[in-house]
């Protein structure tokens, strides 16, 4: 099991710009909701120019994140910034992850690799 450290963060990042950009995002004051599932799934409701469900496994080196933002890149920096909210020490409450936050991000769900 890996643990979700900034330098996996970085591993995990398509480039460069999407890990400035994630940095924004990483803003707890732009999240209308946060929380941690107890299989170790994060999820959260960010609210920039439009509102968007995120959600990542952070506790699994084969993760599943989405978001239901338009982004091709992958992960794009709505997952990346919920990860930085994470290793930043931002604190996340234990929460069950809703089952709409999976449905309505499925579309735009993707699997992925940090190890």
């Amino acid at each position: 099991m890996a643990t979700l450290t900034l330098d996996v963060i970085k591993r995990f990042a398509p480039d460069n710009k999407s890990l400035k950009s994630a940095q924004e995002v990483a803003d707890p004051r732009k999240w209308k909701v946060l929380g941690s599932d107890p299989d170790g799934t994060l999820w959260g409701e960010y609210s920039g120019s439009s509102t968007y469900s995120i959600y990542v496994s952070a506790s699994s080196p084969s993760s599943r994140s989405g978001c239901s933002c338009p982004s091709r890149k992958r992960p794009c920096k709505h997952v990346l910034g919920l990860m930085l909210l994470e290793v930043g020490g931002h604190p996340i409450p234990a929460k069950k992850l809703p089952d709409y936050f999976v449905d309505e991000v499925n579309s735009a769900s993707y699997e992925s690799t940090w190890e």
